[in-house]
């Protein structure tokens, strides 16, 4: 997520004038990936992305491939299928 502030701030010489300062910040504490929950033990995973295997849709985790309807319907969840839309809507 990228954060763009700007602000004034008064020059350090009393003159009058000051200047506009614009802070731009990339937020690095957001890891990669979908945290995504699964419906029967709540564990929560990170999906990385979606694969198609045949008929069927999986999430790509770190460890393995889950299919798609053993999580739980959430935010993150539609993230993952919109930013995969041209994957299962092909």
């Amino acid at each position: 997520m990228i954060s763009i502030r700007s602000y004034e701030s008064a020059s350090s010489m009393d003159d009058g004038y000051s200047s506009i300062e614009g802070a731009i910040r990339q937020s690095t504490n957001n890891p990669t990936g979908y945290k995504l929950t699964l419906l029967l033990d709540r564990k929560v995973v990170m999906g990385q992305t979606l694969i198609q295997r045949g008929e069927s849709l999986f999430v790509k985790t770190s460890d393995e491939e889950i299919p798609i309807y053993a999580f739980r319907m959430d935010n993150n969840l539609q993230r993952i299928l919109k930013d995969g839309y041209n994957i299962w809507n092909s």
